[in-house]
């Protein structure tokens, strides 16, 4: 299974019969040279030989005057064999290395080295039969300390490692016990799921670095979704991981290597591409970066309108472009074969996939074409925590055309840390594809590609192209193979092209999956002088290089068509086995091995039939009908008024709504709207789907609710069911599909729920093979004689939640705006749009002394930003990335969106009116936020991945009170949720705090309204009734708990710790709330869920009206 002789391909030639060149080089684009499982360090390479791995010569260094003493006295700091042969033999090690570093000046110094080598690997191999688990858990599964059972610790590997690291310190992977429980029971397309793990792998990271001083361990990259990391380890260091509990492998780390015209219609992608071509889904191209100013890539700065996003694992930072001048044009290529914008150039015509969106992940380090195996392991991760930064554009495919190694059968357990991130991305929904190398092996292939969750991409050449002379390997099976200089390996075979034969070079093997178009790959390369030729393109790039975006591109197209065609995406699984089935049979006819080459047409045909002629799904016009529901209390009863919403709360895992029109879903196999152009679907997916829309109704005497459903699919379990307040009213599961084939009125008694309630459609619909859809429209709540619904309008009704209106813009020379950046007002005049871009710091202030020309319609900020200082009042900012600091001098911004969120500091007083104010962040950060608000209502607060701190308060001034308070604007109940990973605190100081709900998914430490001011503070509203205050801990599914809540003025709502379950009658929470307090002579009022209600201390008012654990009260997760 080891990496064999490291090979470099020739440039192919177009003559036939033309000799091998005189000179080994890399002139074919995109072939990889045959990938050598180097380790670090740029020394002369030593072969070392059993496993085949080339290893690194050490430079000299000063030898350690305590070696002979720690060596002599390692036995006494010893009390058990296994701890005895780990220290010896890596003091043995210590002093080889140093002999080797000193061989030049003393003859006898390579001799001493080899027998302290030698006695080390023969007490580390005896160590070996010490590192079997060791725990009762261990021994009864012994996969739970790794993904085969192997060793912790290859010590052969390790030896060499260290005794050719120039500084002492090891390059390695660490893999821990990863948390499958939390794995196995995630829903990957709930964020909240995502958060979960990602904690759970940080508390496991901080519980093994936290043992590792610094002189052991040099932390590199820590993984987000895996519970490991990578860094440079010492001797030291690696005995106490290799007897860590937690420490599934320890491996050094491999350095790796990179491995359209014609190649479009050879697999079958030029009619379809032109409707099903990626659409609504994003690429990620892990490789040496991409060139964002070619015209096909966005032809702008990182990032834009192609390449949305990124980064940079293999130098650790956030710009993952190439140098203009130096940069490796190799991932350029790839993302211009996969997904480069439409437009004809010589035989280029645009990326198969050219209505994808791209992310870049350069994994390469610098300017060069090597990449870490850590660094792929980050830049996978990097998918799965960021697949959804943009929702419009998530991404669905990972191509990858690295690899090393030389591997005879599936390699699992070879890098259990890259294993990992494989599954994960494959769970989370991303296809992942890698190529199989340019070593022309006939029975094995490169890592990650052997990754049994990859799809492994051999090379087929899209035409003739005239004979090649390629470098292949000495262990290539290759009948026509021949000697020669020109390569490393020393072998290279001329071979004659043709459309669809398997090129030379291309590893086959028995466990490989596909084969895509490659030689020759007219795509795009480094603007300008940069890259491989003078000009913007490539014309000769190839290799399994090339395959693998081919492939890519046509898994992208398949799943835009798969979306359009049945109403879902695929799974990777889907994916592979579509792809396997449909593709045309091809021969390596150097080994006799058969293998289906790509056929996007037959793959979308496979889907549900043929498919001749690829349209746009029909547009169903609204019918004018009028409305028989007189006196209805539902508002936009057949969603007519589209997404987003302005009357129902939306909510969905996968699609983010469930309303729907055919133009934007589909319609699946069912009927699609009940009537005008907007319904509501649940479910539509294979993958578990949980989906909502609920508005707030007054509900008169005597009401029926009538609504039409439909259930044209029940391909797996599920059900939908309707909520008035906390009561169920109706539900439907799969088994009910036949008596709703088609839509049928649902008519319901609701007149036993007369007063004000939310009425809620919900869903869950568990992963299946296929979808599991309900169809919902035309609903109508009325009094007594309710008619039936007739189709709605598609006039939206008058909202009775309007956004803030948008400001007028003035004019700009009345501000003075100060930043390092570059300031964009293109867009001022016609949309209030001010745009700063490449800024670390922005401050605004009025131009006119004593007066504030008006309040700022939007600022928006390109990427990232440090610091906004403004004292002129803003309605909109929106922030790319993170906002590091928003100051609001005496001023505040109505809306706040940002990618990740930091400080947050803004005062209303002063103003005529309290101002409605929303903070939203979307991405993932380290820092804890920090919102101190005065004289603000606070309506909405999200931070999903961040802990969070948010201070409200009502501040004085000459007199005046300027009111602070956590609230609902009118008639946006539903819509005030303050949410975050983990609340440190929620606090209101003169005021109260009754936003409709507030989620955490951890723990919350407090929640206190104060009195102050003579004004008093109270948590949730009086009296204690449906539109009450909701807080749950844990979402519903896990144990978090809410450690004080506060309210002087009294306490009201319901509070949920955790999971709630059934026990002996009373339903249980599975956390702690541990105290209550309020001032005497108020109340605390409502329902608590906690796992031990002995532990519920109440202080100060009645409590007698809090139930704990009380079932009837219960409603729905969240």
């Amino acid at each position: 299974m080891g990496r064999m002789d490291s090979l470099h391909p020739l440039r192919p030639s177009s003559i036939a019969g033309q000799g091998p060149p005189p000179a080994p080089g890399n002139g074919a684009r995109g072939l990889d040279c045959p990938a050598s499982a180097y380790f670090t360090g740029p020394h002369s390479q030593l072969d070392l030989g059993h496993r085949g791995r080339t290893l690194n010569r050490a430079p000299r260094a000063k030898p350690s005057l305590s070696l002979t003493l720690k060596m002599t006295t390692c036995r006494l700091h010893s009390g058990l064999r296994r701890d005895f042969y780990a220290r010896c033999a890596f003091f043995l090690l210590r002093g080889a290395q140093i002999m080797f570093t000193h061989r030049r000046s003393f003859l006898w110094a390579t001799q001493a080295g080899i027998a302290m080598a030698a006695m080390a690997v023969v007490l580390l191999t005896r160590l070996d039969a010490y590192a079997q688990p060791t725990s009762a858990a261990d021994q009864r599964n012994p996969a739970s300390r790794s993904i085969a059972a192997g060793p912790v610790v290859d010590w052969s590997e390790m030896a060499n490692a260290f005794a050719t690291s120039p500084n002492g310190m090891a390059h390695v992977i660490i893999s821990l016990k990863q948390p499958d429980k939390t794995r196995a029971a995630m829903n990957w397309t709930r964020e909240a799921d995502r958060a979960r793990l990602r904690r759970e792998v940080r508390a496991l990271q901080d519980a093994v670095l936290s043992e590792l001083p610094p002189r052991e361990f040099q932390l590199e990259y820590r993984f987000e979704n895996i519970a490991g990391f990578s860094g440079h380890l010492s001797v030291e260091g690696l005995a106490r991981l290799a007897a860590h509990s937690s420490v599934v492998n320890v491996k050094p780390v491999m350095i790796l290597e990179a491995h359209l015209a014609q190649g479009i219609p050879l697999i079958h992608a030029d009619t379809y591409r032109a409707t099903y071509n990626g659409q609504n889904m994003a690429i990620a191209i892990c490789d040496t970066g991409v060139d964002t100013s070619h015209p096909r890539l966005g032809g702008g700065g990182f990032p834009n309108a192609k390449v949305i996003g990124g980064y940079d694992t293999g130098d650790n930072d956030a710009d993952p472009r190439p140098n203009a001048t130096l940069g490796e044009a190799h991932g350029t290529a790839c993302a211009g074969i996969a997904a480069g914008d439409t437009g004809t150039v010589g035989d280029y015509i645009g990326g198969v996939a050219y209505g994808a969106k791209l992310y870049a992940i350069k994994i390469s380090t610098g300017n060069t074409g090597n990449a870490t195996e850590a660094a792929m392991i980050a830049g996978w991760d990097w998918c799965v925590t960021h697949q959804n930064d943009n929702a419009s554009y998530p991404i669905m495919v990972i191509s990858t055309s690295f690899g090393g190694g030389r591997y005879t059968s599936t390699c699992d357990a070879d890098s259990p840390a890259m294993t990992t991130a494989a599954a994960n991305a494959v769970a989370a929904g991303i296809t992942v594809l890698a190529s199989s190398g340019n070593d022309g092996y006939c029975d094995s292939m490169g890592w990650p590609a052997c990754i049994t969750h990859a799809i492994s991409v051999g090379a087929v050449y899209d035409a003739n192209v005239g004979t090649g002379n390629w470098c292949v390997s000495g262990d290539s099976c290759h009948p026509d193979k021949q000697p020669t200089v020109g390569c490393p390996s020393g072998w290279y075979v001329p071979d004659p092209s043709a459309a669809d034969k398997v090129t030379a070079y291309s590893n086959s093997a028995s466990f490989l999956d596909i084969f895509a178009s490659s030689n020759n790959a007219y795509t795009c390369d480094i603007v300008g002088v940069g890259g491989y030729d003078t000009g913007d393109y490539d014309l000769t790039f190839g290799g399994t290089s090339a395959a693998c975006p081919y492939a890519a591109g046509a898994v992208a197209a398949l799943q835009s068509a798969a979306k359009a065609v049945t109403g879902y995406y695929l799974t990777p699984a889907q994916v592979r086995s579509l792809l396997a089935t449909t593709g045309d049979p091809i021969t390596d006819t150097k080994v006799a091995i058969t293998k289906p080459r790509v056929n996007l047409a037959a793959a979308i045909n496979g889907l549900g039939g043929p498919i001749p002629t690829p349209t746009p799904p029909p547009t169903v016009t609204p019918s004018p009908t009028p409305s028989e529901c007189p006196n209805n209390v539902v508002s936009d009863p057949g969603f007519e008024a589209g997404t987003p919403s302005t009357e129902w709360t939306e909510s969905s895992t996968n699609f983010g709504t469930p309303l729907c029109t055919i133009n934007t879903c589909g319609a699946g196999t069912g009927t699609g709207p009940h009537s005008g152009a907007w319904w509501a679907w649940f479910g539509g997916t294979t993958l578990a789907e949980d989906a909502a829309v609920e508005q707030n109704v007054t509900i008169p005497s005597g009401a029926t609710l009538k609504f039409y459903l439909e259930i044209p699919a029940a391909g797996t379990t599920g059900y939908m069911r309707v909520l008035i307040g906390e009561s169920q009213v109706f539900q439907v599961t799969q088994a009910d599909a036949a008596a709703y084939a088609t839509y049928q009125l649902v008519t319901v008694d609701v007149s036993a729920y007369a007063g004000n309630h939310t009425l809620r459609f919900e869903s869950h619909t568990d992963a299946g093979s296929s979808a599991l859809n309900f169809f919902v429209d035309d609903i109508c709540l009325a009094g007594a004689n309710v008619p039936t619904p007739t189709p709605t309008p598609s006039t939206p009704p008058t909202p009775t939640c309007p956004p803030d209106p948008t400001p007028a813009p003035f004019d700009l020379d009345d501000l003075k705006i100060t930043t390092n950046g570059d300031m964009d007002d293109t867009n001022w005049q016609s949309q209030g749009i001010l745009r700063i871009e490449n800024a670390t710091n922005v401050t605004i202030k009025s131009a006119i002394k004593g007066e504030i020309p008006g309040m700022i319609p939007v600022l928006e900020i390109d990427g990232s930003i440090k610091k906004i200082s403004t004292s002129i009042p803003i309605h909109r900012v929106k922030v790319d990335k993170e906002l590091g600091n928003f100051n609001g001098q005496s001023t505040y911004a109505r809306i706040i969106e940002a990618g990740g969120l930091g400080i947050i500091k803004m005062s209303a007083v002063g103003g005529s009116e309290t101002p409605y104010v929303q903070i939203i962040g979307k991405g993932d950060s380290d820092k804890t936020v920090n919102a101190v608000l005065m004289g603000v209502t606070l309506a909405k607060f999200a931070a999903p991945d961040q802990k969070a701190i948010v201070k409200v308060m009502t501040k004085k001034k000459k007199g005046e009170l300027y009111r602070g308070k956590i609230a609902p604007r009118p008639g946006c109940v539903a819509s005030s949720v303050i949410s975050a990973e983990e609340f440190g605190l929620i606090s209101v100081s003169g005021g109260n705090i009754e936003p409709y709900r507030i989620l955490s998914d951890g723990k919350i430490t407090k929640i206190s309204a104060k009195n102050a001011l003579g004004l008093d503070g109270q948590v949730g509203t009086e009296p204690f009734g449906p539109s009450r205050l909701e807080v749950w801990a844990g979402q519903g599914s896990s144990s978090s708990d809410i450690n004080t809540i506060v309210g002087d003025a009294g306490v009201f709502g319901k509070f949920v710790t955790g999971k709630i379950t059934s026990d002996n009658g009373s339903c249980v929470g599975d956390g702690l709330i541990k105290k209550m307090q309020t001032r005497k002579g108020s109340d605390i009022a409502g329902n608590a869920y906690v796992s031990d209600k002995s532990r519920l201390k109440f202080v100060g008012g009645d409590a007698s009206d809090m139930n704990v654990n009380a079932c009837e009260a219960l409603s729905a997760e969240p």
